[in-house]
C-alpha cells in the first residue's frame, strides 16, 4: 500500500501508536530512520489502523462519545487556536485537522448526533473512591490528564505505569493488579507496584 508522509500523517502515526504499547518504544528508532531516508517504519505506522478489521471498533459508540460530549463545542476554528495554544512551533496545516481526531468534526457532522446537556460534560466533584489510571507512554491521554482530572476527585487514586500506553489495563499486568486490588478494597487497595502521581492544587 502506498502511505503519503507529511508532517500531520507523522504526527498522528505518532499519536495512534500510543495504542500500541509493544511497539513503542520504536517510534525514536522509526523517526531516526526516517531521517535518514528510511521510511518504511513509518509509513508502516501509519498505515496499520487502516488495516484494523471493522468489527474491532464500536464506530456508533465511539462517534457518539466524540460528537455529543468530547468535541461538542468544537470548530475549525477553535482546533486551529488551540492548537497553535499547545505547539506554537507545529505548523497550521498539522494543526488545523486536529491531532488524533483528523476527520472527527466532518465525521460528527454525517452523524448528525446531538450534544449532551452541557451540565453532564462539565467536571464535578465527588467523595467516591475513585481509581485514575495512566501510562507514560500515552500521547491521548498522558499522566497530567489524570492528575487534572482527579483534582475534584477528593477520594481518588491516581496511578501512572511505566512504558505503558493507552489501554493501561488491557496492556500492563501491574495495572491489572492494582485494578483488581481497587475492586477488592476501594479505599484502601494495594498499588506498590506502581507510580503514584499527586494532583496538583486546585486553583479557582
Amino acid at each position: 500500500v502506498d502511505v503519503a508522509l507529511d508532517g500531520g500523517a507523522i504526527v498522528n502515526g505518532i499519536i495512534d501508536n500510543t495504542f500500541n504499547t509493544s511497539s513503542f518504544p520504536n517510534v525514536p528508532l522509526w523517526i531516526d530512520q526516517l531521517n535518514n531516508g528510511q521510511p518504511e517504519n513509518i509509513a508502516r505506522l501509519r498505515a496499520v489502523p487502516a488495516f484494523t478489521p471493522p468489527n474491532v471498533l464500536a464506530y456508533g459508540m465511539t462517534f457518539g462519545m466524540i460528537c455529543s460530549g468530547y468535541m461538542a463545542e468544537d470548530s475549525e476554528e477553535s482546533v486551529l487556536t488551540f492548537g497553535q495554544l499547545a505547539f506554537p512551533d507545529y505548523p497550521d496545516s498539522v494543526l488545523a485537522p486536529s491531532l488524533h481526531f483528523t476527520f472527527a468534526l466532518d465525521d460528527c457532522e454525517i452523524w448528525g448526533i446531538p450534544k449532551t446537556p452541557k451540565a453532564l460534560r462539565t467536571a464535578t466533584g465527588s467523595d467516591i473512591p475513585t481509581l485514575v489510571v495512566s501510562g507514560t507512554f500515552d500521547a491521548v491521554t498522558p499522566p497530567s490528564t489524570g492528575v487534572k482530572g482527579a483534582i475534584p476527585l477528593t477520594n481518588s487514586i491516581v496511578q501512572a505505569f511505566p512504558g505503558v500506553g493507552h489501554a493501561v489495563i488491557q496492556s500492563n499486568t501491574c495495572a491489572q493488579e492494582v485494578f483488581a486490588s481497587f475492586l477488592d478494597n476501594p479505599e484502601a487497595p494495594d498499588t506498590s507496584c506502581a507510580a503514584v502521581l499527586q494532583p496538583a492544587p486546585f486553583i479557582v
